[in-house]
């Protein structure tokens, strides 16, 4: 351990084996700080011999490192692991953006697998309702609104946080749990209708 940097020994119960080391080290240059990170030691467990399995945990590793620099406050970081270290220029300004985004559209998965069913048998129920007398039109007016609202929350939501001048990333997290949670309704109720 020194003023710029730190290491650490993996302990010999670590699922990579005893003997690797895993240092961090930080440097500034022209006001931007970046860290440096890197892991190497004996390649001792089954994993660490098979190709496949070594490749993915480095994948594995390095997403990590890169999550982490993309939640930290500093411009830039410099990132890695493995017996490879991995340089990788993080901006302030571009990583929250690309992290909403992902977050967005993994919480509207729910919502847009359920949104067409329940759109589609809603219009029918309603139309079924006053035609032929065989639908319903409570039915059909529920599986609409279930259809819509995940949406109409997380508009809401996102609408009141840019409002109230919160910060933009966390109105947006906000904003997709509550499309997530109501997509996440809705998708159990289309499934429900589907299995009745």
């Amino acid at each position: 351990m020194a003023s710029t940097y730190f290491q650490f020994l993996y302990p010999r119960e670590h699922f990579e084996g005893p003997g690797k080391r895993l240092s961090f080290t930080f440097s500034k240059s022209w006001g931007m700080i970046s860290v440096k990170v890197k892991a190497w030691g004996p390649n001792t467990t089954r994993c660490n011999t098979h190709r496949i399995c070594s490749t993915a945990n480095k994948i594995a590793a390095r997403t990590g490192f890169a999550v982490f620099a993309s939640i930290s406050r500093s411009p830039r970081r410099s990132t890695g692991s493995g017996d490879h270290t991995m340089n990788a220029q993080v901006h302030e300004r571009a990583r929250p953006v690309l992290t909403s985004l992902v977050i967005t559209t993994l919480a509207a998965v729910p919502w847009i697998l359920a949104v067409l069913p329940l759109t589609f048998n809603g219009i029918q129920q309603v139309e079924e309702s006053g035609s032929s007398g065989t639908g319903s039109a409570g039915l059909g007016i529920t599986m609409l609104t279930l259809a819509a609202l995940p949406l109409a929350a997380s508009v809401l939501v996102l609408t009141y946080g840019l409002t109230a001048r919160t910060q933009v990333h966390k109105t947006v997290q906000t904003a997709a749990a509550a499309l997530f949670f109501g997509g996440l309704v809705s998708f159990l109720f289309a499934v429900l209708l589907a299995m009745a």
